[in-house]
């Protein structure tokens, strides 16, 4: 519930920045809606199971950061991290991943969205709350921060690692 609070404040702090210069507003708002057609587009490929495709709308030079993780940077990197969840043996580890998009605001060049990821796993689903902040430069997701309680991820990965040792 923090996260939730936390993101409605984080909005509203920067919806009122945006009616309070509205010349600075209406000159963003073409770069708003690209930006945002972007990252739309980029959660979008998350349900067609194809790396390639969901890493394409990265900038070869991304940095990637999952807070609490360390970063990653480059684009090769980051489709090294994001393989796994792509390429799944359901005879070895039945899993899937879905997204849930509750909140996008645009700004420009940074879109942030609330979404909640879920996790299936050997029959049980995990909710993980998840905010994530892009910076899109030229076309692609330049940056991509998604700030989450690795504590409530936790139960998925120690099921993995148990599930890989079989």
């Amino acid at each position: 519930m923090h996260t939730r609070r936390r993101f409605a404040s984080v909005m509203t702090i920067i919806a009122l920045l945006l009616i309070a210069h509205p010349a600075v507003a209406q000159e963003r708002a073409g770069n708003s809606l690209e930006s945002k057609k972007v990252v739309d587009d980029f959660m979008a490929t998350w349900t067609h199971g194809d790396v390639d495709k969901t890493v394409s709308y990265l900038a070869e030079d991304v940095d990637y950061i999952n807070i609490p993780l360390e970063p990653i940077k480059g684009r090769a990197k980051a489709r090294e991290f994001l393989a796994p969840f792509f390429n799944k043996d359901p005879l070895i580890i039945p899993f899937a991943v879905r997204t849930e998009i509750k909140h996008t605001l645009a700004d420009g060049a940074i879109v942030m969205q609330e979404r909640v990821d879920y996790f299936k796993l050997a029959g049980k689903e995990w909710a993980l709350p998840v905010v994530g902040i892009f910076e899109v430069k030229n076309g692609k997701i330049a940056v991509w921060k998604d700030y989450f309680d690795m504590g409530q991820l936790q139960p998925v990965a120690t099921l993995i690692e148990a599930l890989k040792k079989k």
